[in-house]
């Protein structure tokens, strides 16, 4: 009987069996693995769509309530990143040191209505008595709406700012890592170290009980010279910033407090809110040159808050019909003493047009605007009016000749002086260079054309009733008006504003023809209805001779006792003065020039002119606004508007498996603040 011999496998036969079985081992595992990674990242944009519109529904709703948004477009309201610096653009390599990113637009403070009982901030409405622990009153929305006692802030900041140890917290990102120095955690951290976005609720002033009165809250804010809280730090939220308002430790103390208080509205992980820019040939981040030998990356934040812009709107005009008040020739003679835009709360990046005439003829006009004082990123600036030629000029925001500082003006009039004259910026630009001066009201989006004469200038005219008789007496007394019974009744008693000479000061009267510093003034006139005179009571009785305030009539009217008759603008002297009055011509007759043409001017201001009944000898006052622009002027605007905030999030979430994609997810909405005060 033969026994059968069983056969072993060939080396070749056992190769040929695991290439086969790695075949299909590959073609059933690499559609798994795909599969998987479709799926994390499916998954993760889902996660990151769904987080980011319940996050700016929720900005939507507070946004849409607050009273007003603090202006978050200048360089001290933007938020300091520290990011690894690299010793080469081109082929990074991390030199174990940080630089300072400014992110605009990554931060926003809203304040919301005011709650509870401004009188008595320490009554608590829910335990029904007082609570001396609180910060800020609670309770309903006080109505009418006005601004509460506390600011919301969203901001871009680091998960941990800081380290356990009390160093400075690093970016760190392990998921994508191709910014040098981000891409393993720093030495004391133990996982990712991600931008996410927080909020916080904190009220910048406190209720202090011992002194009775709120006091700057010094645990968020450091304190500026006048006491008052500082409410942009960009570096507020850095444990090592560019620079620090008063001292380090202050500045980390208040870092802790900030971070104590705030809430993550963001992922905590697997989320970052800066995004580095790439080079799409190279796929590596762009760098900055940082000075000194080293570069910075390239970022953008992925939350921005905007104001809405508006570009080149025409501002609307105040209707130039005054109620009550008498206008000659109103289409003529009268114009608009403000324009307003749509949208109120122009941010500092404003340029108002001022066009004397139409602004299709490509003529030199005005332009108002806040110009950076240089090219430094915390450079300050100043607003001013500048004369503009387009045909020499192009950047409106750097170019002309500047005329007059608003700036120093608005700072002046602050502190209670005569402010104008020392603000005119001389000489001219050119010859016949127009006087025009208007103001940006910012936060009722207008502008303002019409000057208290005394804020604006100090100029304040001020005669006595003995003055003003002595323009009556003066006509009947000269030759030519004592010649017989008509001449002697064309004697008033008046004030030629045009021509009264301030008595004390450096002071301009602007109803003068005459240049100021060159500029040629012949559109200036009085705001009608702004005149306010006050004189002695010429009434007898107890209180003859008494300041009282004296009523206007209409052109054509006798001027009775107490009453006074202005001319706001030129009128139209007489072709023929002896046809018309029958007086010789006033270029050749000094007393028809001296008595008789002031009426025909602006800032001619008459009194009761009875001969028999002379005004008492007290003080007469008359204080009125000026303006300088004309019924056919027009005006339009660049502006942003923080009445209308633009939020735009990217949530950027990363998948959290080996090479999965990070997937993103935006949203957009566009909010207005309804209760915005103007």
């Amino acid at each position: 009987m033969r026994v059968r011999e069983s056969r072993a496998f060939t080396l070749i036969e056992l190769i040929v069996v695991i290439a086969i079985t790695s075949i299909v081992l590959t073609i059933i595992t690499i559609p798994l693995l795909q599969a998987f990674r479709l799926t994390r990242a499916g998954q993760a944009f889902s996660e990151a769509q769904s987080e980011a519109r319940n996050i700016v529904e929720q900005m939507n709703k507070e946004l849409s309530t607050a009273v007003l948004v603090l202006d978050n477009t200048r360089p001290e309201s933007s938020v300091e990143v520290q990011l690894p610096l690299s010793s080469d653009p081109v082929n990074p390599a991390f030199a174990n040191q940080w630089g300072s990113v400014f992110l605009y637009s990554g931060k926003i403070d809203m304040v919301p209505a005011a709650k509870g009982d401004p009188g008595n901030p320490l009554f608590n409405p829910g335990r029904n008595r007082t609570d001396p622990t609180l910060k800020a009153p609670v309770g309903q929305v006080t109505v009418p709406v006005a601004p509460g006692f506390t600011i919301v802030r969203y901001w871009v900041g680091l998960k941990r700012p800081y380290r356990s140890n009390g160093a400075s917290g690093r970016y760190a990102n392990p998921w994508v890592p191709q910014i040098v120095g981000a891409d393993e955690p720093s030495a004391g951290e133990t996982d990712e170290n991600l931008h996410v976005l927080y909020r916080a609720e904190v009220a910048p002033w406190i209720w202090d009980q011992a002194s009775g009165r709120y006091v700057a809250n010094t645990a968020f804010f450091p304190i500026d010279g006048n006491g008052n809280p500082v409410i942009d730090d960009p570096g507020f939220f850095c444990w090592e910033p560019l620079s620090v308002y008063d001292n380090l430790n202050a500045h980390r103390l208040r870092l802790r407090n900030w971070k104590a208080t705030a809430r993550i509205v963001t992922p905590d992980r697997l989320t970052d809110l800066v995004q580095p820019v790439y080079d799409e040939a190279t796929g590596i981040p762009v760098y900055d040159d940082f000075g000194g030998g080293l570069f910075i990356p390239r970022v953008r934040s992925l939350v921005r808050f905007q104001p809405v812009s508006a570009k080149n709107e025409p501002a609307t005009s105040n209707p130039i019909q005054y109620s009550g008040v008498e206008i000659v020739d109103p289409e003529k003679r009268s114009a608009p003493v403000f324009f307003s835009t749509q949208m109120a709360a122009w941010t500092k990046d404003t340029v108002v047009r001022y066009f004397p005439e139409a602004p299709t003829l490509n003529l030199p006009y005005f332009i108002a605007r806040w110009r950076p004082t240089g090219p430094g990123f915390f450079d300050p600036v100043i607003s001013e009016i500048a004369y503009f030629d387009p045909a020499v000029n192009s950047d409106p925001y750097t170019q002309g000749s500047p005329v007059f500082d608003l700036g120093g003006y608005q700072a002046a009039l602050a502190a209670g002086g005569p402010v104008a004259l020392g603000n005119f910026l001389s000489p001219p630009p050119g010859p016949n260079t127009p006087l025009m001066l208007f103001r940006m009201d910012s936060k009722r989006g207008r502008i303002a054309l019409s000057f208290p004469a005394d804020q604006a200038l100090g100029y304040v005219p001020q005669t006595t009733g003995a003055n003003v008789n002595a323009t009556l007496d003066g006509w009947i007394a000269s030759p030519t008006g004592g010649q017989n019974a008509n001449t002697r009744a064309l004697g008033r008693r008046f004030v030629a504003l045009d021509r009264f000479t301030p008595s004390a000061g450096n002071y301009w009267n602007p109803l003068q023809a005459s240049a100021l510093y060159g500029y040629d003034n012949q559109t200036s006139k009085v705001v009608p209805g702004s005149e306010r005179v006050i004189g002695p009571d010429q009434r007898p009785g107890p209180n003859f001779g008494r300041p009282i305030r004296y009523s206007r009539v209409a052109q054509g009217h006798k001027v009775g006792v107490n009453q006074y008759l202005i001319n706001y603008v030129d009128l139209d002297e007489p072709s023929d003065y002896m046809t018309a009055l029958g007086v010789p011509d006033p270029s050749g007759n000094a007393d028809v020039a001296n008595y008789i043409q002031p009426r025909f001017k602006k800032g001619y201001v008459e009194f009761n002119s009875d001969p028999n009944v002379p005004l008492p000898d007290g003080n007469i006052t008359i204080s009125f606004d000026f303006q300088l622009n004309e019924s056919g002027d027009s005006i339009a605007v660049d502006y942003d508007s923080l009445q209308q905030i633009r939020v735009e999030l990217t949530i950027l979430r990363y998948a959290g498996a080996a090479g999965a994609q990070p997937q993103s997810a935006l949203v957009k909405d566009v909010v207005t603040v309804r209760n915005f005060q103007k």
